[in-house]
């Protein structure tokens, strides 16, 4: 849906699967929704609840060692602090 301009119904449809996954125990499929919804926040001028939402996410994409995950996660989280002018955080 991000991809087709459709920020609003993307970031719906992603809180929707994240709360769905850790409602059931899901840690892995709720890290997947977590970083697709940090994703899309950013553009809806959501930037604290991004960084909260990927923080959150990208913990267990690492227990789980889904490194791809992980390592898109913690991209779009450290891209974000850059934008945030968080420069020294974003290096971390």
């Amino acid at each position: 849906l991000r991809e087709l301009g459709l920020l609003e119904e993307g970031a719906a449809s992603a809180q929707l699967a994240l709360e769905e996954a850790e409602g059931l125990g899901w840690r892995e499929e709720a890290a997947s929704a977590g970083s697709a919804l940090g994703l899309i926040l950013p553009e809806l001028g959501q930037w604290e609840q991004a960084e909260r939402v990927l923080r959150r996410a990208a913990a267990p994409a690492v227990e789980f060692r889904d490194w791809k995950g992980a390592s898109g996660t913690l991209i779009n989280l450290g891209n974000g602090l850059r934008a945030a002018g968080h420069l020294f955080e974003a290096v971390e």
